[in-house]
């Protein structure tokens, strides 16, 4: 009995060194596909145009943090519709655009403290489709526009699920009511489909412009981001010219007379740039040809979004995936020079897309996503109130 216990105990203690030896060796291998991952996240930045030093982040004390809406409110848009009420807009499902989902409006009536859900916005085509790819804006009577796409619920020839076609949403009592009427064009460029993104902005001759994104898979997934105009509020829209190729998410920014200004995440990856970057452009004539202006952020800091403040400021908000933060840059010469970046909030995992806007008092709100954060672990929209600093631009230019 006494050979059995002790034959027992030798099998039991050989087992712990054995499954301890694994778990080591396991723990080694993930640490090095960790340092991995790591080493990608921190790839050498190229600097040029405005990006002259990638700084750490100036951290501001928030006006306000609160949760929007929980297990969804990914890829948010925010907008101010004419009575003052801000309507957040974002994908309703917790996960990517493998989940069926669609655009939903929350509204908040006191400065973004508070939220409500109003109404669907986009409503998936099919019980499985979804609507993951979306701009938003005004039209110039104060209706409010969603142009939309997503993934289809069928399969394509290669067995993946094919994008749907982008549809145009309109409400026209602040969010509330939603209808699909509209058309945009299934195809850009030599047949290509187009994904929208970001913000509809007014033109100086009253048009509307909006940007999508195409992705041509036939080679190396080269991306482009093509200018789209509407010159009848929103009902139907047109091409008016690509803005350049290695691009995608992309946002635009009228300036006086026919002058643009465009800042874009990159997506062409030629050593030593890894794409993932956010580059600028500009246009004098009407958004017909683009200057690059080089890029505005270093790697990981992705997408943009870019508004005008009553003092006539710019502000560029944008998510840094390196470490979380919430990040803005500020600019009182027309983006030709850029303050240094300011902490708005820190979130961890899978984060960002910032959209601000101000209010009338000045202060500013601030909507994006998470996986998690410290107001809530899981999927999530969350606000954030701030008060831009007089200070605009620093000392990177």
């Amino acid at each position: 009995m006494l050979f059995m216990r002790n034959t027992l105990l030798h099998l039991r203690i050989g087992l712990c060194s054995a499954i301890c030896l694994a778990m080591l060796l396991l723990s080694c291998t993930a640490s090095s596909m960790h340092a991995a991952d790591e080493a990608e996240k921190i790839a050498p930045v190229v600097l040029g145009g405005n990006l002259q030093a990638d700084v750490e982040a100036t951290p501001l004390t928030p006006d306000f943090t609160v949760v929007v809406v929980k297990g969804g409110g990914l890829w948010p848009q925010i907008q101010t519709a004419p009575d003052g009420t801000l309507l957040a807009l974002g994908y309703n499902a917790p996960g990517h655009g493998t989940l069926p989902g669609d655009v939903d409006c929350w509204a908040s009536t006191d400065g973004g403290r508070t939220w409500n859900l109003q109404a669907t916005a986009a409503a998936r085509p099919a019980k499985t489709a979804n609507y993951c790819h979306w701009a938003s804006g005004l039209s110039a009577k104060g209706d409010v526009l969603v142009v939309a796409s997503g993934m289809d619920d069928a399969a394509n020839e290669e067995g993946r699920r094919a994008p749907n076609d982008v549809r145009v949403f309109r409400s026209e009592d602040f969010g509330k009511t939603w209808t699909n009427t509209g058309t945009f064009p299934a195809r850009v460029g030599s047949g290509l489909k187009p994904y929208p993104f970001g913000s509809i902005v007014h033109g100086a001759d009253g048009s509307l412009r909006t940007v999508v994104y195409s992705v041509d898979e036939k080679h190396a997934n080269a991306e482009a981001a093509w200018l789209m105009a509407s010159r009848d509020e929103g009902r139907s829209w047109q091409t008016s010219g690509k803005i350049a190729d290695g691009i995608n998410e992309t946002v635009l920014l009228p300036l006086a007379g026919r002058g643009w200004l465009c800042v874009a995440r990159t997506s062409n990856r030629p050593a030593p740039e890894h794409g993932q970057e956010l580059r600028q452009f500009r246009s004098s004539d009407d958004g017909k040809t683009w200057t690059d202006e080089g890029l505005l952020t270093g790697f990981h800091k992705h997408p943009p979004n870019l508004i005008r403040l009553k003092d006539n400021r710019l502000v560029l908000t944008y998510g840094n995936r390196q470490n979380g933060n919430i990040e803005a840059r500020l600019s009182n010469d027309d983006g030709k020079s850029w303050g240094a970046p300011l902490r708005l909030f820190q979130a961890s995992g899978d984060m960002g897309y910032p959209s601000t806007v101000q209010l009338s008092d000045g202060r500013l709100v601030t909507v994006f996503y998470a996986h998690r954060s410290r107001m809530h672990d899981g999927y999530h929209m969350g606000a954030v109130g701030w008060q831009a600093p007089q200070e605009s631009n620093g000392t990177d230019r």
